[in-house]
């Protein structure tokens, strides 16, 4: 399924101020000449209306928070004459008018188009920095690290419902750099780590 779209001419201050506010994830197509699915896995590259939607809120102050799979993250974003920048992300701005988003961009040899509508749905923007404790029901701490624009950053540690310390993971941005493991008693029971030279994970 070919696109063609042309970007509208705007005044630069006037498009960067189309994009502010909710979008909507409707469809994402690719030229892939093997499968030509949406991010759901559906061969008709439409989600399902009991999926929910990938969002998009694109704030003032250059950041932009993405809900996606239940998860939501947090990334600066740049919007300059036909190219939107988000985190590492570039895209091409085939359209945008008040209710009309199609960015374009290419993975390896894919030519990939997202189309988004503009959405009275609202996202509450999360923090920057955030840090998570979880308990179990007796009280005692199950869980603690912190998160970075939504994703695990860090020291993490895992405990027994007794109090004994059960995991403690290093992350950087989501990757798992380092992780040990420990039995009821206190004992290293297994030993993982990312290996820089390999760009694999070793285990002990």
């Amino acid at each position: 399924m070919a696109l063609f779209f042309s970007a509208p001419i705007i005044a630069q201050t006037g498009f960067k101020k189309l994009i502010i506010g909710t979008w909507e994830l409707q469809e994402r197509i690719d030229n892939n000449p093997i499968e030509k699915v949406d991010i759901f896995g559906n061969n008709s590259g439409e989600q399902k209306d009991t999926e929910p939607k990938d969002m998009f809120f694109f704030q003032n102050n250059g950041k932009v928070d993405v809900r996606q799979f239940g998860e939501q993250f947090k990334y600066d974003y740049q919007l300059l004459d036909s190219t939107l920048q988000i985190g590492d992300i570039i895209y091409k701005v085939k359209r945008l008018t008040r209710d009309s988003l199609i960015l374009n961009r290419k993975k390896m040899l894919v030519d990939e188009n997202l189309i988004l509508t503009h959405s009275k749905k609202s996202i509450d923007p999360i923090q920057a920095e955030q840090v998570i404790r979880i308990e179990y029901p007796s009280g005692h701490m199950k869980l603690r690290g912190q998160k970075v624009g939504g994703f695990q950053n860090g020291l993490w540690t895992e405990w027994y419902d007794g109090g004994g310390v059960k995991s403690v993971t290093h992350y950087q941005m989501d990757v798992v750099f380092m992780k040990i493991e420990f039995d009821i008693n206190g004992k290293i029971t297994s030993k993982s780590w990312y290996d820089l030279e390999s760009k694999k994970m070793k285990n002990e």
